[in-house]
């Protein structure tokens, strides 16, 4: 449940909710019994109710009121509304009367709508009060009992005397009504009162001077506090006309705390409090002191000093926090921990302390945060003291752009949780130390984009689940979150899904046919065969007349729908060590590269999606992209391998797919993330034979590595199947997965990486691979972004089965478990749309790490744009949709503190990379406080911003706070 707002409230934690709920959640389960000591307004208490049962409580009426509005059911209909409405107008008609003011009345609507200050002034110097006349008193007041509290106390000052008037008017009318309302009616006018009171902020420190500002105050007093609480009561009543689920599992107390943690049967009723106590010696209660007199009023007396009445016209009364004076707070909070410890419960204290103790003050803390953390694991014990911490900014309205703070959760006691706890902070420093890679035996006989490090799978699945434990890749790409989930030493079980055969095929290959003892003694068979196809690649030397091999033609080919080419150089290897060939011969060359040839098991008409963005033209096709040669061999090699076991077929298919992009024309680099397009110049022609004879090589030291770390048949057939080191491989888009193949709440954690809109367009790719492999793919269910000719996938469609995916995710994943999610982007948009249907879908995010990795051509000739190696979101399943907040600071105030916080970084480090900005700490900010839609509406990345606040460093590639930081 969100919390309705009723006030703007100092100290929320409205804008760090899911930060509290993912440190609580940790410690008690569903159903479990959680106090708000200090409650405020409703907040947290809202939060935790949706999964708890709750007890709220404060010393402050208007607290408990608010909190009974949040939590007990107490909905008005349209009748209650018209009938409250009617009672207070006719009420105000009448005080106006009996008071006598009808003159004022007038006077002051003219002068607002005038906007005559000099004579609204006069007005309210002319106006009584108990402030400015010795005729009127709060005894007299009480003893008439008149329903004018508000006219005779605060006319003139925080509201104009027509609020006033309606003010004490709509109290009347609250007290008339039912009593399971009241609070709810109640908690309505303190939203009009903060929304008409002439005062910052919406607080009650103290009024604002008239004259001073008057564009302001003419302003403020010019709004209807009736049309105000109408206003927000039919808001509520549309919220909730048809919730008929009365909430009869919360308790809302009236207390001062340390009455309710003194009480032994209190204490035996509750399984954790979680405390946001005061922080300073600044005391609250003089914010709110009107909303207390409104729910009370009592007609208290007025507080004198020996400097006359106060400027915040306080009254007697006034609730004065031992919490918020240096002398009791250490006490108090010692207290708090010592009886949570005593009955064995579970204390959450929320505590925020400035970031940087240099720049700012602490002098009016009541405890510090080394005294807090050292009073709890004093208290608790140092392995029973649990720290949370996240970086925030609190508004200020001393300060334009908020103060920045560490943002504390510290959970003191044993968790209640039945299952393990698995904690991010510890996961990410293991990452920080592994070096990330996808070499070994196994990962070196395939290639697949956007193929991730093995290591850091590793650690992923070590640091967040248990043996046995089921892990889920819904975008299974080259299978290394199942290959590595059921290897002999984690013991796992995964399910893998991918729409495309490939993914499916190669981990089918590696986990089945691997393990057919006779297929790999047939493949020396079939090598030593392989060498009658060399005499494709055969020629004359040049310099020792003898035969020699062909291992690499250089050419152009200016057209690339035209097989007219211009040869540059023939690489050979011959016996007399000769390594090229006579310029005379290419000719030669040139007819056995595009010699006409039949082929059978290739379809060298095959035409691809015409797509400029990966070089694909119009009516293109296969054998614009390959010589014929190369056709030629790879469909011999197709024919030869038919004679041997299906097995030894997948597995010659296996390595053909993993050198495939090098059989085509390519360039000298052999670059696999563009397997449809070819050079005009320097185009290459490679000796498959020669790449294949070590593949074979290759296979052959990968099934020994297969062979040690998995075990045989370790692919199942269905779900009731799967046991330890035992994968389940689904061929088709996640969006489809049914509940027979992958049952609701059966995943411990997720690993993934889904496609990022139209960076990889895997499906398109599989153009290369189907025509000759016959490796199927699937155009219709991909999530991706494509203007592929008549593929009809724009951004719509991405995010819709994109959101399809995260929530079939969130039904499959348990409650409380891991989606760890690769995702890397620099388009604020592109983020913020991400997360928003990450939550909606019923994930909350946790936090990210940064994964270093080698860097590519684009990172080296653009390191200020680019962001280098990856990232993984961590995002924890909540199993509820949520709307996505945006935090209410604006773009100015977002600007200067991810700038501050930008420089902070730096100052802190050295100079920093891009990446390391993001990854490191902005994104994690940006996202935790809602910023990023607003800043994505001015910047489309961050780097826009840095140019504006930061140096450039070209000599290390690296941002500095200035040129000579």
């Amino acid at each position: 449940m969100k919390a309705k707002k009723f006030i703007n409230y100092q100290g929320s934690k409205s804008a760090i909710i899911d930060f509290i709920m993912n440190g609580i959640e940790e410690f008690v389960n569903p159903g479990d019994t959680v106090c708000d000591i200090f409650s405020g307004s409703g907040a947290v208490s809202a939060a935790l109710s949706e999964k708890f049962n709750v007890i709220a409580n404060d010393v402050e009426p208007y607290s408990s009121t608010l909190n009974k509005a949040i939590l007990i059911d107490s909905s008005v209909d349209q009748k209650n509304i018209n009938d409250i409405m009617i009672t207070a107008r006719n009420h105000n008609n009448f005080l106006i009367g009996e008071e006598g003011i009808r003159e004022f009345i007038v006077r002051e609507k003219n002068n607002i709508e005038n906007k005559n200050l000099i004579d609204i002034l006069d007005l309210y110097r002319e106006f009584q009060t108990v402030w400015n006349s010795d005729s009127l008193s709060p005894e007299k007041l009480r003893k008439d009992k008149k329903y004018n509290l508000f006219t005779r106390y605060y006319s003139g000052s925080y509201f104009g005397i027509s609020q006033a008037t309606e003010i004490d008017s709509l109290i009347y009318s609250i007290n008339q009504a039912n009593e399971e309302s009241v609070d709810l009616l109640f908690a309505c006018l303190f939203y009009a009162m903060s929304e008409t009171s002439f005062s910052r902020d919406g607080h009650f420190a103290q009024p604002l001077n008239f004259e001073t500002n008057s564009n302001r105050g003419f302003l403020f007093r010019s709004k209807s506090v009736f049309d105000l609480f109408e206003k927000k009561i039919r808001e509520i009543y549309e919220e909730t006309k048809n919730n008929n689920n009365v909430n009869n599992k919360h308790t809302v107390y009236n207390e001062n705390f340390e009455t309710l943690i003194l009480d032994e049967e209190f204490m035996n009723s509750v399984d954790l409090i979680y405390a946001d106590p005061p922080y300073t010696d600044m005391q609250y209660s003089r914010y709110y002191h009107l909303l207390n007199v409104a729910r009370q009023y009592d007609y208290p007396e007025l507080t004198e000093t020996n400097r006359g009445f106060t400027a915040g016209l306080y009254t007697e009364g006034r609730f004065q926090s031992k919490l918020s004076q240096k002398s009791n707070a250490k006490d108090l909070i010692e207290l708090i921990m010592e009886q949570t410890y005593k009955y064995g419960k579970i204390l959450a204290l929320s505590y925020a302390y400035p970031r940087d103790l240099k720049a700012e003050a602490v002098d009016r803390y009541t405890v510090s945060i080394h005294d807090l953390l050292s009073m709890s694991r004093d208290i608790f014990g140092a392995n029973r003291v649990k720290i949370f911490q996240i970086d925030y900014v609190h508004a200020n309205n001393k300060r334009k752009f908020g103060k920045p703070v560490i943002e504390y959760l510290i959970i003191c006691g044993n968790s209640k949780q039945k299952f393990n706890t698995y904690h991010i902070s510890e996961a990410k420093n293991q990452l920080r130390e592994v070096i990330p890679t996808n070499r070994n035996d196994m990962y070196n006989t395939h290639l697949y984009w956007s193929q991730k490090a093995f290591n850091v799978t590793d650690s992923l699945i070590e640091s967040f689940t248990n043996e046995g434990d089921l892990i889920f890749d819904p975008f299974m790409g080259s299978g290394v979150t199942v290959l590595q989930a059921i290897t002999r030493g984690h013991n796992r079980i995964s399910v893998g899904c991918d729409v495309n055969e490939m993914p499916i095929f190669i981990v089918k290959t590696l986990l089945s046919d691997a393990f057919d003892i006779s297929a790999l003694q047939e493949m020396k068979i079939f090598s030593e065969q392989l060498i009658s196809l060399i005499n494709y690649y055969e020629t004359t030397c040049s310099h020792c007349g003898k035969k020699a091999i062909i291992e690499k033609v250089i050419f152009d080919k200016p057209d690339r729908n035209i097989n007219y080419i211009k040869i540059k150089s023939v690489s050979i290897k011959c016996s007399c060590n000769n390594r090229f060939l006579d310029p005379a011969d290419f000719d030669l060359i040139s007819e056995s590269m595009y010699k006409s040839h039949d082929l059978k098991e290739i379809d060298c008409e095959y035409e691809f999606i015409k797509n400029s963005k990966i070089a694909v033209g119009d009516k293109d096709k296969l054998s614009n992209i390959f010589t014929t040669r190369n056709l030629k061999v790879l469909d011999e090699i197709l024919i030869m391998s038919q004679s041997y076991s299906p097995s030894l077929q997948n597995i010659v298919k296996y390595m053909l797919m993993s050198f495939l992009h090098q059989c085509k024309i390519t360039d000298k680099r052999s670059n696999s993330q563009w397997p449809l397009w070819i050079p005009k110049t320097d185009c290459v022609e490679r000796n498959i034979i020669s790449i294949l004879q070590k593949k074979i090589k290759n296979f052959t030291a990968a099934s020994r590595y297969i062979h040690n770390n998995y075990v045989p048949s370790s692919i199942v057939s269905n779900f009731d199947e799967l046991e330890n080191n035992r994968a389940l491989l689904l061929h088709k888009g996640s969006q489809n997965i049914s509940d027979n193949e992958l049952p609701d709440n059966s995943v411990d954690l997720i690993i993934t990486d889904p496609p990022y809109l139209e960076q990889v367009l895997y499906s398109e790719y599989m153009q290369l691979y189907e025509p000759i492999l016959g490796l199927s793919f699937n155009l219709d269910d991909e999530i991706v972004v494509s203007s592929g000719e008549n593929r009809n996938k724009n951004e719509k469609d991405y995010y819709s089965l994109l959101k399809k995916v995260f929530v079939l995710c969130s039904k499959k994943l348990k409650l409380n478990k891991l989606m760890c999610m690769y995702f890397h982007d620099s388009d604020l948009s592109v983020w913020y749309k991400i997360v928003s249907i990450l939550y909606e879908s019923g994930f909350d995010y946790m936090g990210q790490t940064h994964i270093k990795k080698k860097n590519t051509l684009k990172n080296i000739i653009s390191p200020k744009k680019s962001l280098t190696g990856d990232s993984i979101l961590f995002f924890r399943n909540t199993n509820i949709s949520k709307k996505y907040e945006d935090g209410k600071e604006s773009i100015e105030e977002i600007e200067v503190n991810i700038i501050q916080e930008a420089k902070h970084m730096i100052k802190r480090e050295g100079a920093l990379g891009t990446t390391e900005l993001y990854d490191d700490g902005l994104m994690e900010i940006l996202i935790q406080n809602g910023w990023i839609r607003t800043l994505s509406k001015r910047y489309k990345s961050l780097v826009e911003l840095f140019e504006l606040h930061l140096f450039w460093d070209k000599s290390v590639g690296k941002w500095r706070i200035s040129k000579n930081s």
